[in-house]
């Protein structure tokens, strides 16, 4: 397996519960947890609105895995489609992307771009792409198109919650504001 991917040791179909049960890697911790731990002490220190006190030699390392990960399910072309930092987990040190939930395979025919019949994502993190561009697909049925870079704008508001303490449009307050400001 990938070392930037959380492990799946073993997997096995319960029929009598309907379920299925994986065994995967340990994680400690999840990103979000640690910037919500920043926040806290950030603001207790009073370092100031918008100013992350995280470590820059932290973000950077955590930045280059998170582009490792990424990268490795791209070149699987596989799109994530819910980056965000609940879905990047520490074990042992090092970062590793979870929850492919909504992740999609790239179709043959469209070498980037993968469809969706539902809009789904975090809000926080989603592309102007994923939240606006739909078009119709063979059966009329209205379907979302997000691809590679719904993926890296997803990391690019992670890399801004890093390094100034909140999300992108964290002062957009409702739904239909943070949409217009995506």
């Amino acid at each position: 397996g990938n070392p930037a991917i959380i492990q799946l040791y073993s997997a096995e179909v319960d029929y009598e519960r309907k379920s299925i049960l994986l065994v995967m890697e340990l994680g400690e911790v999840d990103l979000n947890y640690v910037l919500r731990q920043q926040e806290l002490l950030s603001s207790k220190q009073k370092s100031g609105p918008g100013r992350s006190s995280l470590n820059m030699n932290f973000i950077r390392l955590t930045w280059q895995q998170m582009l490792t990960a990424v990268h490795s399910i791209h070149e699987e072309r596989i799109i994530h489609s819910d980056l965000k930092p609940a879905n990047f987990l520490f074990v042992r040190g090092a970062l590793k992307l979870i929850d492919f939930g909504i992740a999609k395979a790239i179709e043959r025919e469209d070498t980037t771009n993968v469809y969706r019949e539902t809009l789904s994502g975090t809000l926080s993190y989603m592309s102007p792409e994923a939240i606006m561009d739909t078009s119709t697909n063979a059966k009329g049925v209205r379907v979302n198109k997000c691809g590679r870079p719904s993926d890296i704008w997803s990391l690019g508001c992670i890399l801004y919650q890093m390094v100034y303490g909140k999300t992108p449009f964290a002062d957009c307050h409702g739904i239909p504001q943070k949409v217009l400001a995506i």
